[in-house]
């Protein structure tokens, strides 16, 4: 016997003819109950990140460096960027905080966004050279679990974890 979504139990029926008597017997079997422990969100966020995607992930001591006195316009523009406090418009003309930094394969945005200046909250690096980084599957975790190490994020992103559990396996398009 089965029922739609069920599940933790089961039906065993067993129909004996015998004669003129008719004998039906139903077992019903209970799992043992399980404790449900309470839920971790920052436990769920830690599991969920790609620590290699960011500026911090033991293969970063090794990823392309700029070589000394190149690149230093964009890394210029960067900097101005991040330390003036003038309204930052995105293309769609709402006010931002996030620098989308992007460009063609190979034109150095690696290189230039691990040069190292101390200012720099969370990060992601997309790549095709390793595992699980090639697509937005734990984008979100990643850069949320950056967020939230200095505290000032926790709270909300706790509860926002603990009202939907499943946000994280959510495609963040």
């Amino acid at each position: 016997m089965a029922f739609t979504q069920a599940h933790g139990f089961k039906f065993d029926t067993l129909n004996i003819d015998h004669h003129e008597h008719s004998h039906s017997h139903t077992h019903m079997h209970h799992p043992t109950p399980t404790l449900a422990l309470p839920l971790d969100p920052m436990q769920l966020l830690r599991d969920a990140r790609a620590i290699e995607a960011t500026h911090t992930s033991t293969t970063a001591a090794y990823a392309p460096k700029c070589r000394p006195g190149s690149r230093t316009k964009v890394i210029q523009d960067v900097m101005d960027w991040i330390t003036t406090s003038t309204v930052r418009m995105s293309p769609s003309g709402s006010q931002t905080s996030i620098l989308w930094f992007h460009g063609p394969a190979g034109g150095g945005k690696t290189c230039i966004m691990r040069e190292k200046m101390g200012l720099l909250t969370a990060s992601y690096f997309f790549s095709t050279g390793a595992a699980g980084l090639d697509n937005e599957t734990s984008f979100v975790a990643t850069i949320a679990w950056q967020s939230v190490k200095s505290g000032t994020m926790r709270a909300e992103m706790s509860q926002a974890i603990l009202e939907n559990p499943d946000l994280l396996k959510e495609s963040p398009v």
